[in-house]
């Protein structure tokens, strides 16, 4: 899914390794990629112009301002950060100098774009747009007789490619995270969309939101024609194939985003996290305004653009300051629980959602940081921690008395019966004394499985104490039409007889990918 991240991970294992657990060397890291970028921003505006300006002193705030704290209070965040960092890298080293840098600027690039796809969705968004631009880069240098450039531009080109299998190996075996609240409407992903871009001056959650959407979209629309303007002459359009990069970067960002995190509500695309993704949009203005704005009109923008950033950096202080101070009251409260001798499971309770939304998981990982004797979480009680029990079905004669996955086993109330609901693939075991000679039960899609599910395989296994298993049943179930039933068969099998294992077993039918599939039985009665 979209959290396939492992060159963060691995970059976090040795950073917490060298610092002993320590997650605030992590949380530095990020203040300092945020930092290193900003310098180069301000050093390529410099090249661009020949002078420092007064107006360039609101890049480094629109850098690190407190708006975007979750991202460097939360070291597993590095993923999100590497993926600004890289992507405005990228700008920077292709539009201060015309398309045509030295052969080692070149790798550094090539290097960046190529890791991008190892930065879990959001690097592997960015990614395709910034390896087609590198492409285009790289064929107009190889035309460039400039000494070097010919080696610069087959680095160039080698990266995208590089980049592009990268892409290719994180999208396979790809399934889109299945979201019950998920809204697939197109007027819905549309608002997450114009939302997402309100985050382009600072996180927006403190200010009405269409308002910087639509400043941000204005600016967005600037970019994209001075892209125009530049890819006329044929010696800037190394520069307009980094503001196309850019432009398209944030733009699949935000389409795959509206795609994967609309929901009904108000806060999709609002979260504070994603004005981090949105800083390359304040690199495209500023260049975008000192390579392709009119002299005489340049003054004037510089001046509007040092407003606007500085006003969206307030804002983000502003918000961001509340969201820290609120965070520091929320892990006061919960340090004190620990000292307490709180639970897992009573520590999980009152920290749901700030820590964690599912209050069933967060209490296994306090669990286990707990075991681990991580501090703080080594202070807690060990107490019964977590249920790992699968739970009564209303609708079955015997209950069962395990089940794989755990986690991904629930009891369900469907037309006014409890069932036992389960994902792709899952399967409920019942142990058999032996009398048993009949077994009658429903099994069917859940109604969720519309429009979502390309099928699923529904099997009964008799595994005896002794002797080979047998297979009792095979049948597979296709989704029903929009707005028809989801179908349910009913069926009654008689039993070898014996002890025995029953699996009653849900999987993806053979050759077909896993979409959603939302399985479940009931009614189960054995005589």
């Amino acid at each position: 899914n979209d959290h396939r991240f492992p060159l963060s991970m691995l970059a976090l294992l040795g950073l917490h390794t060298l610092a002993g657990g320590d997650h605030r060397l992590a949380m530095a890291l990020s203040v300092a990629l945020l930092a290193a970028v900003a310098a180069l921003a301000l050093a390529s505006l410099r090249r661009m112009r020949g002078r420092t300006c007064a107006s360039d002193a609101v890049v480094p705030l629109a850098f690190l301002h407190f708006g975007h704290w979750p991202n460097l209070l939360l070291s597993f965040q590095l993923w999100m950060v590497l993926t600004a960092a890289i992507t405005c890298a990228w700008i920077a080293s292709f539009a201060a100098a015309n398309g045509r840098v030295t052969t080692r600027r070149a790798l550094l690039a090539a290097l960046g774009i190529a890791c991008l796809p190892l930065l879990g969705g959001s690097g592997a968004l960015s990614a395709p747009p910034l390896a087609c631009a590198s492409l285009a880069v790289a064929w107009w240098s190889a035309r460039d007789r400039a000494p070097g450039s010919r080696a610069a531009s087959v680095v160039r080109g080698l990266g995208a490619c590089v980049s592009r299998a990268t892409f290719v190996a994180y999208v396979a075996g790809f399934e889109r995270t299945f979201n019950e609240q998920n809204d697939d409407r197109l007027t819905a992903q549309l608002a997450t969309l114009a939302r997402f871009f309100s985050q382009g001056g600072g996180p927006s959650r403190f200010e009405p939101w269409p308002a910087s959407s639509a400043l941000a979209l204005t600016c967005f629309a600037l970019v994209a024609v001075a892209a125009l303007r530049l890819a006329r002459e044929q010696r800037s359009r190394g520069q307009a194939c980094a503001f196309v990069g850019g432009l398209g970067a944030l733009t699949s960002l935000g389409v795959g985003l509206a795609w994967g995190r609309s929901a009904p509500g108000y806060a999709p695309g609002l979260e504070e996290r994603y004005a981090t993704l949105l800083l390359p949009l304040v690199l495209l203005v500023a260049f975008a305004i000192e390579l392709a704005a009119r002299e005489h009109w340049r003054p004037l923008l510089r001046g509007l653009f040092a407003a606007l950033t500085l006003a969206g950096c307030v804002n983000g202080t502003w918000g961001g300051w509340n969201g820290i101070r609120a965070l520091r009251d929320d892990s006061l409260r919960f340090e004190a629980a620990v000292a307490s001798g709180a639970t897992s499971r009573e520590l999980a309770t009152q920290s749901v959602p700030w820590m964690f939304p599912d209050e069933k998981d967060l209490a296994r990982l306090l669990a286990e940081l707990r075991r681990a004797q991580l501090p703080p979480f080594d202070r807690g009680a060990p107490g019964p921690e977590l249920d790992r029990g699968i739970g009564p079905f209303g609708s079955f004669a015997l209950q069962t008395s395990r089940g794989l996955p755990e986690d991904r086993i629930a009891a369900r109330e469907l037309a006014g019966r409890e069932v036992a609901a389960l994902l792709d693939p899952g399967e409920l075991q019942l142990e058999l004394a032996g009398d048993e000679r009949t077994l009658a039960l429903r099994f069917g899609l859940l109604p969720e499985a519309n429009r979502r599910c390309d099928g699923l395989e529904f099997a009964i296994l008799w595994r005896p104490t002794e002797g080979p298993a047998r297979t009792l049943l095979v049948r597979e179930l296709l989704p029903a039409r929009e707005g028809e039933p989801q179908p349910e068969e009913r069926v009654a099998l008689a039993l070898p007889g014996g002890p025995a294992t029953l699996a009653l077993v849900t999987r993806n039918a053979p050759g077909r990918p896993a979409r959603w599939e939302r399985g479940y039985f009931a009614d189960l009665e054995l005589r």
